[in-house]
């Protein structure tokens, strides 16, 4: 046997061929920290019933999977193409035909990379598909450098109107649907525009993308920055973002931490059984929006004899709400980002997009629970969605499920609409929509339908949810403390035992009164046709002759004056 040659032990052409496809679809996308080999992923079918309007673009489609699928979609294939001419009048001082032929001949090259980075098994030429891949790549980039002032004017186009900059901005739906998981191209692609059309010019794509979103402010974003976070996508990108931002925060404050801040290590492992993660709040016994079959974690039984903290293995459910926080001497207050800090605008609009932050942090020492400002936007929704849809298909030390924790985390805090109205008042909940308190709680349930627990039971966060759980405070006072209970707990039980006994009287006295003219209704028909004579000579609610009392004979006369007659 030739050196070259390789033996198939019995396999087939085809199954041969069909196992190197897949395998080379799994090794082609370049494993990096914070991704896995399927870059563009499908969404879960239990996330996808909990709102399917959240997974799908409204307004422009980006990729093959929604190309040409609805007629809506494709108005804004000229504003693509006008992109495409406007990007390649920019850069170096090169026709622009010869430009789109480089980038043409580039992106052919790339078929095995892009195929690699979808989940489904895309049924398209190749040809199609990398038309598809120049065109929005090409739009995306050019949103990007028109997006941005000092890139803008650095590489001002020499067409006219240049950038689809101002149209794209006045449409919120547009920027948010660059953020639907399946609505997604691979960066890869981006970069190489950029290394041909944009030679002598060093640009990072990761970084002019999180200014576009909102997480690099203006004031703050530099040419030369570079992230340095994972990504092989938009969405992937912000969803490392938050992930790495986290733990930059967490590294600073690593030296200065003792064994009295959260989070206590997890000691050694005694004993692990499985436990259904409760649906209800445990003081209040107010539903807490999780769903039992999916919610299933591992916890430790054992506690810590010193700090009397609940050890874990994987996750547990935050079990207190806000005010049952309070009761227990966890003070909650807000933090905003550095970089936040002097742009804070209370009167943003709704279709203004904000950036996510889950750097929540509780403080032992004092019992302060630190949580990040979370706005409620038109994009707020759409995207947290698809980011849990991102870490639901990805498992492991390559994700840290930090959204799906945090969407978990909200829903332990509140219970009720007061709970709503408390994370308001202390300004961590900023609803720029005015949708109200009961829709609120509604938004907050639903983030998490068809979540599975499991996937994100791997998050370092979970030890802090333990240690919340079992902290009690000193500083806060007993009347205080009960009075708490007694609003929120007690009082809301028994009105809510009243309500139903009330009701319940309530329809059985609407029952009787109805029976009792449903009786009297069957008995006066009852009457009508016991007596036909009667009905006949047209008396039909005249009581029979024999039933009326008789008239009494007439009187004598009266004797006439004067004695006999």
């Amino acid at each position: 046997m030739a050196a070259n040659d390789v033996p198939n032990n019995g396999m087939e052409d085809g199954d041969l061929n069909g196992w190197k496809e897949s395998a080379s679809k799994a090794l082609l996308g370049s494993f990096q920290a914070h991704s896995e080999p399927i870059g563009i992923s499908n969404v879960p079918r239990k996330l996808r019933e909990g709102n399917k309007n959240a997974f799908m673009p409204k307004t422009i489609s980006i990729g093959p999977r929604y190309k040409g699928a609805r007629r809506d979609l494709m108005k804004w294939q000229n504003i693509k193409l006008h992109s495409m001419q406007s990007l390649l009048h920019r850069g170096a001082n090169k026709p622009a035909k010869t430009k789109l032929q480089e980038c043409m001949e580039a992106i052919l090259k790339l078929e095995k990379e892009v195929r690699a980075n979808y989940a489904d098994d895309l049924k398209m030429e190749w040809n199609d598909l990398a038309n598809i891949m120049l065109s929005d790549a090409g739009f995306l980039l050019e949103l990007l450098i028109s997006s941005s002032k000092e890139f803008n004017e650095k590489l001002k186009s020499r067409l006219a109107p240049p950038n689809p900059d101002g149209e794209v901005k006045r449409t919120g739906e547009v920027v948010t649907d660059l953020l639907v998981l399946e609505n997604q191209i691979p960066l890869i692609i981006l970069h190489k525009l950029s290394e041909i059309i944009l030679v002598e010019d060093d640009i990072s794509i990761e970084s002019l993308a999180l200014n576009f979103f909102g997480y690099i402010p203006d004031e703050r974003f530099r040419p030369d920055f570079n992230p340095g976070v994972a990504s092989r996508h938009f969405l992937e990108l912000i969803h490392s973002y938050i992930s790495e931002d986290s733990e930059e925060e967490e590294g600073e404050q690593q030296d200065q931490r003792n064994e009295q801040r959260c989070c206590n290590p997890i000691k050694s492992i005694k004993s692990v059984n499985f436990q259904k993660v409760s649906n209800t709040c445990a003081n209040c016994a107010s539903d807490c929006g999780y769903d039992v079959e999916d919610a299933m974690g591992i916890r430790e039984e054992t506690t810590d004899a010193d700090s009397n903290v609940q050890q874990l293995t994987s996750y547990a459910q935050l079990n207190r709400c806000a005010p049952i926080l309070a009761a227990a001497g966890v003070t909650i207050i807000k933090t905003i980002r550095s970089n936040e800090e002097k742009h804070e605008n209370p009167t943003q609009r709704p279709n203004e997009i904000r950036g996510f932050n889950f750097n929540i942090k509780f403080q032992k020492t004092n019992g302060t629970l630190e949580i990040p400002q979370l706005h409620i936007t038109k994009s707020t929704e759409v995207t947290w969605r698809n980011l849990i849809a991102w870490e639901q298909g990805h498992t492991g030390f390559s994700c840290k499920h930090k959204c799906t924790w945090a969407a978990l985390f909200f829903n332990g805090l509140m219970c009720c609409e007061n709970d709503v109205q408390l994370l308001k008042d202390k300004q961590v909940i900023v609803d720029h929509l005015d949708l109200g308190n009961r829709k609120l709680l509604e938004f907050f349930r639903s983030i998490v339908h068809g979540v599975d627990s499991d996937k994100a039971s791997d998050s370092p966060c979970w030890e802090m949810v333990s240690v919340i759980n079992s902290y009690r405070g000193t500083c806060c006072l007993g009347i205080k403390k009960y009075s708490i209970i007694l609003r929120h707990s007690w009082i809301p039980t028994v009105f809510r035992h009243f309500d139903r006994l009330v009701l319940r009287g309530y329809n059985l006295l609407i029952g009787m009164i109805s029976l009792y003219a449903l009786m009297q209704t069957i008995y006066t028909i009852l009457g009508y046709y016991e007596h036909p004579r009667v009905r006949n000579s047209g008396q039909m609610f005249s009581p029979p002759p024999h039933s009326l009392p008789r008239r009494p004979p007439p009187l004598p006369p009266p004797p006439p004056p004067g004695g006999v007659p």
